[in-house]
């Protein structure tokens, strides 16, 4: 992930974290309510149907007919009496016997045979089905069926859960919208702080470059003076190389932390760049006494990327398994093709890398073994380099180790073409 958009990924993932708390919440308190009103629903075409078998069959309207005006005037003035019901008599096998009271819509006749039906199939003696609420209420010789119709309700409840879904979805975005901004908010000063200290080291490292150049020039000017003094200038020499190496080094981190490093994606020959790359380190190995075998396909591997770079990379490998490996020892590489990726491992015999310490072997300036890189130099940038070039064209490194006896880094880049030219 390139650092620029650290930032980005950092503001989205604080920003989603708030917004599912936020949906979480805003989901139950919904969800409450529609249930809350479900559950009212229900409990009053529960408490109608109790009224209207309280009241023989019909409800407080019917029966305040012949009673006052001021009764029907009650009667009309609760929800109550203005549900329309369907009331029967039924034998023990609820089949209707007499009708009490008829639906005012003849169409919706046809329902009570629907869940009389339903009724005896499944047993249930009460239930909501088809926008009606049923009861058969057992009477001396059958049942008092009641059917309620709460059509209505069921409208309102589906109308209610309808605007429930558009304030949850409004809910989120606005949420989204505020998280966002907070998280910009506080991240502006931890991302202005990393961009002013990336600026910081490309400016010194590349500030650096002249006075290492001048220096080692000097050099050069007095090993031809000072004869006598060869030793003492050979070590101000090596140390003056190893700092424009590691100026050098920092330079490119920063350049490709802000994106100014380029990447010439041009079809080669992966396998012949890779045996250019660890050819030259046969000389070194055979004086330090170490056994080096390059393993390359006979066929052409050709992919599409910046071989100068992935040179680069293939040669860090190579020399991290010199440095980091004893005489003796065998170092192996084997170049190949696994489906749509071409792949460089590079394997050494030797102390291995501890589980600890395979996360941490890709940061910058870390090293595994403070000891064995001092004698031999590097400043641990080499792998972090590696591992940028890698993911500049798609691909990644992948460490295999066991500690005391091996390590192989994999290097592995798609066939075709990972990243455009930028």
């Amino acid at each position: 992930m390139r650092k620029k958009n650290v930032f980005f990924y950092m503001r989205l993932k604080n920003s989603l974290s708030i917004v599912v708390i936020v949906a979480v919440m805003l989901g139950l308190l919904l969800a409450a309510v529609n249930i809350f009103m479900a559950v009212s629903a229900n409990t009053d075409a529960q408490g109608f149907i109790d009224a209207v078998v309280r009241n023989g069959g019909v409800d407080f309207l019917d029966a305040g007919l012949s009673q006052s005006d001021d009764l029907i005037g009650l009667s009309l003035s609760s929800t109550e009496g203005l549900k329309d019901y369907f009331s029967a008599y039924t034998g023990p096998g609820k089949n209707i016997v007499r009708v009490i009271h008829n639906f005012s819509l003849p169409h919706v006749q046809n329902l009570v045979e629907s869940i009389v039906s339903y009724s005896v199939k499944f047993k249930k003696d009460r239930g909501h089905r088809q926008g009606m609420a049923f009861s058969f209420v057992p009477q001396d010789e059958g049942y008092m069926l009641v059917v309620a119709d709460r059509t209505n309700e069921d409208a309102i409840q589906k109308r209610m859960i309808f605007f429930s879904v558009l304030v949850f979805l409004f809910g989120l975005l606005l949420f989204f919208q505020m998280a966002w901004w907070l998280s910009k908010s506080v991240a502006k000063p931890v991302e202005e702080a990393f961009n002013r200290q990336r600026q910081f080291v490309s400016d010194a490292s590349h500030e650096l470059k002249t006075p290492i150049a001048v220096i080692s020039a000097n050099i050069s000017a007095l090993e031809q003076e000072q004869q006598h003094c060869g030793k003492w200038l050979g070590y101000i020499k090596m140390e003056n190389e190893r700092m424009g190496q590691l100026v050098a080094d920092m330079l490119y981190l920063a350049r490709e932390d802000s994106g100014v490093i380029t990447y010439e994606m041009l079809p080669f020959d992966f396998a012949n760049m890779a045996a250019c790359a660890v050819l030259p380190f046969e000389s070194l190995a055979y004086e330090q006494g170490k056994h080096l075998f390059l393993e390359v396909p006979d066929e052409p591997l050709e992919i599409v990327g910046d071989q100068k770079k992935l040179k680069q990379a293939v040669i860090i490998l190579t020399d991290n398994a010199m440095k980091n490996s004893d005489r003796g020892a065998e170092i192996r590489v084997t170049v190949g093709r696994s489906g749509q990726k071409a792949f460089v491992k590079v394997y050494n015999t030797g102390q291995g890398i501890p589980v600890s310490e395979r996360k941490k072997i890709f940061d910058r300036f870390y090293r595994s073994d403070s000891s064995r890189t001092r004698d031999t130099g590097g400043c641990g940038l080499g792998l972090p380099i590696a591992w940028t070039i890698a993911a500049g064209h798609g691909g990644k490194i992948l460490v295999e180790s066991e500690e005391g006896s091996f390590a192989e880094f994999t290097l592995s880049v798609p066939v075709a073409e990972g990243r455009k030219k930028r």
